[in-house]
């Protein structure tokens, strides 16, 4: 078999054969203090308390901050488009988009949203559906029909049903029947009676109900108060929270990273600094790219962050990921 040699003329990647250069180590590190874990354990903690301080901002700051990020670092890209003004509406309109998104993403996650159905309704539309399929049960019997009326009545009043929404449905229900309007007539009024005489039954338990004196299992709430402890209501918060959370992490560790010479505030005061393996300098792409490291090292249960623990450079996926490495200063 005939082996093809390598060209040594050849003077960057090409994706085509392997060459050396995406594995590039600058000549600098060699000797360089690795970061012990404790420091690293510690600044991270740092920018956490950092984060959760700025979380408390507004969205409309974190869109505002993120969109500037982007039009700074969207300056030298577009090689391919020379004309000068259709870079700037290009940067500008992916800026523009870019604060819509963080904001719409971040309200929605932050809204609490309504609900579609309240309980009530979906209680009334089983009624209903269980009138239809009782109805067809009583095969044209009468005296069937009119039991099934005062049931179904019973059941609207209990489910919370608006008597004119229960008499409109039930009417339109019996005229579809094909039904004389004499027994229409009569099957309407045994609804309605049937839900009347349950309406003023359960407001004579609940006027019985409050006269009787309570004892007070708990302290009442004070007054403005709100007892909403739902899990969906605590879902729905820490979702806003944490997506906000997630994303000033993201651009907090994107512009330190890039701007600030792979320094954050937390590395800063524990001396540690990342850097990349070829020694090139972070753009805000190469920053962000490996704060995505972190959802893998969250992926793998941790374990990508354990990792420098028996790593020979004590890299974190998110340095495996982004080709970086941290050192002490």
């Amino acid at each position: 078999m005939i082996q093809s040699e390598p060209d040594t003329n050849l003077k960057k990647d090409n994706r085509d054969i392997v060459t050396p250069f995406a594995f590039e180590l600058d000549p600098q590190l060699m000797g360089k203090a690795i970061a012990r874990p404790w420091r690293r354990g510690a600044a991270q903690c740092i920018d956490f308390v950092l984060i959760a301080i700025l979380s408390q901002l507004s969205s409309v700051v974190l869109a505002v901050l993120t969109s500037i990020a982007f039009l700074r670092a969207s300056r030298n890209n577009n090689p391919n488009i020379e004309s000068k003004k259709a870079k700037s509406w290009l940067r500008f309109a992916g800026t523009g988009l870019l604060f819509l998104a963080t904001l719409i993403v971040v309200e929605a996650l932050r809204t609490e949203p309504e609900p579609v159905e309240s309980e009530g309704t979906v209680a009334q539309a089983i009624v209903y559906g269980l009138n239809l399929i009782a109805w067809d049960k009583c095969e044209a019997a009468q005296k069937c029909q009119l039991e099934l009326a005062n049931s179904v009545g019973e059941l609207l009043a209990e489910s919370k049903a608006d008597r004119d929404d229960v008499e409109e449905h039930i009417t339109e229900f019996l005229e579809n029947r094909e039904l004389p309007q004499a027994q229409i007539e009569q099957l309407l009024n045994a609804y309605l009676d049937a839900y009347d005489q349950s309406v003023e039954q359960m407001a004579a338990v609940d006027e019985i109900a409050s006269a009787a004196p309570s004892e007070p299992d708990s302290p009442p709430a004070s007054a403005g108060e709100e007892q909403t402890y739902s899990p969906l209501s605590w879902a729905q918060g820490f979702a806003g929270d944490l997506g906000l959370g997630f994303g000033w992490a993201a651009l907090y560790h994107s512009v330190f990273i890039a701007w600030f010479r792979g320094r954050t505030p937390g590395k800063k005061l524990l001396r540690i600094r990342v850097v990349k393996l070829d020694g090139s300098a972070f753009s805000l792409w190469d920053s962000f790219g490996r704060y995505g490291g972190y959802g893998a090292g969250f992926a793998t249960g941790l374990l990508g962050f354990a990792q420098i623990y028996w790593d020979a450079n004590r890299q974190a996926i998110q340095d495996k990921i982004a080709e970086t490495v941290v050192i002490f200063e």
